[in-house]
């Protein structure tokens, strides 16, 4: 990843920063200045896609182990797992929350619902 997206990036980001120097708003008017509007369209979509497949698949994971240190106090039992299961942990998390969004705003408004049910008994087992 970053032979394949940093370095060329960084790499282009140092020479069109230097070629345009007035131009405001970065790799989007760089690529339409030189190449035109179609081009930029690429451009936008290869960085969003490219950048947010790493950050998601982060997310998740990053979510999973506050949750640990949420219920637990500390991350020990969350570090302690083998990273196979993580990853198993995570990709299923995202499935659901993907089935989740195609059932609309009933299931929305139900899971809400659980969440702050289960904040509210965790928030009273932390005051006993």
């Amino acid at each position: 990843m970053f032979l394949l997206y940093f370095v060329p990036y960084a790499l282009m980001v140092r020479e069109l920063g230097a070629t345009f120097k007035n131009a405001n708003s970065g790799v989007s008017s760089w690529v339409n200045l030189t190449m035109g509007t179609k081009w930029t369209y690429y451009a936008g979509e290869w960085t969003y896609w490219t950048y947010h497949v790493v950050y998601i698949s982060r997310k998740r994971t990053s979510d999973l182990r506050a949750m640990a240190w949420w219920i637990f106090g500390n991350t020990k039992w969350y570090d302690s797992l083998p990273t196979a299961w993580t990853h198993l942990a995570t990709l299923l998390i995202s499935l659901f929350f993907c089935w989740v969004t195609t059932k609309g705003i009933p299931v929305l408004k139900s899971l809400a619902l659980l969440l702050v049910h289960l904040y509210l008994l965790c928030l009273f087992y932390s005051l006993l």
